[in-house]
């Protein structure tokens, strides 16, 4: 309703139209979201796929590039030492930032390499946290993951992450995941899924690595 009231500008965190769970709620909020886009003249992005998106909605809107303020981290990965685990995935604990798929690449891994270590940081829900526990039985990799839960402030979070040989986040859909830049900031190495806007990451030469959708056989082998 303040769209008509006032001059308005509009910032695009991502877009709830490309979840791939879809209930009421879900198919209500992308109807609000489309009206936003469609009825806003002036709307702020950060990579040419959002602008694409956003287009598609709104043919008429102005676009303005701008970065998104991030937390640089403090912690920052030191070659010299050990790192105490391999992997390290922290985000939303979801299907669609990819942790099921990240979990079949792992089983794959511990063919070669059975000692592969993963850490899984972020809240799952105690569903959620089940259901990946029985997958966890089945893949055989139950030894091989730690579930650390949710860490409540962003630099214990990023002591425990600057712990990790390597960051992998195969997202579904994105913009482009705080927890890529964060990773890179701290000289982690990344591995992702080329969706949305990480592609572009890589522009100007490889920042980070990046593997076709659902393909768990290629993740895999990256990975090792």
């Amino acid at each position: 309703p303040l769209i008509d009231q006032f001059p308005t500008f509009v910032t695009i965190q991502g877009f709830i139209r490309n979840e791939s769970y879809r209930d009421f709620i879900t198919n209500k909020r992308i109807k609000i979201e489309e009206e936003i886009l469609k009825r806003t003249m002036h709307i702020g992005v950060r990579t040419k796929e959002m602008s694409k998106t956003t287009l598609e909605l709104n043919p008429e809107a102005h676009l303005y590039f701008h970065n998104y303020p991030i937390t640089i981290p403090v912690y920052i990965k030191d070659n010299s030492i050990v790192s105490t685990y391999d992997i390290v995935f922290f985000a939303r604990v979801c299907k669609d930032k990819g942790i099921e798929d990240l979990l079949e690449a792992l089983a794959l891994i511990k063919k070669i390499k059975p000692d592969i270590s993963l850490q899984v940081i972020g809240d799952p829900g105690e569903s959620y946290l089940k259901f990946l526990k029985n997958k966890l039985n089945q893949l055989d990799i139950e030894s091989n993951v730690k579930f650390l839960g949710f860490i409540e402030t962003q630099h214990e979070l990023q002591k425990q992450v600057s712990q990790a040989k390597i960051c992998v986040l195969p997202t579904y859909h994105d913009i482009i995941p705080g927890t890529v830049l964060e990773s890179m900031f701290m000289k982690l190495p990344v591995i992702a899924y080329a969706v949305g806007g990480i592609s572009e990451l890589n522009d100007k030469g490889q920042a980070i690595v990046l593997v076709e959708k659902n393909n768990i056989q290629q993740l895999s082998n990256e990975i090792a």
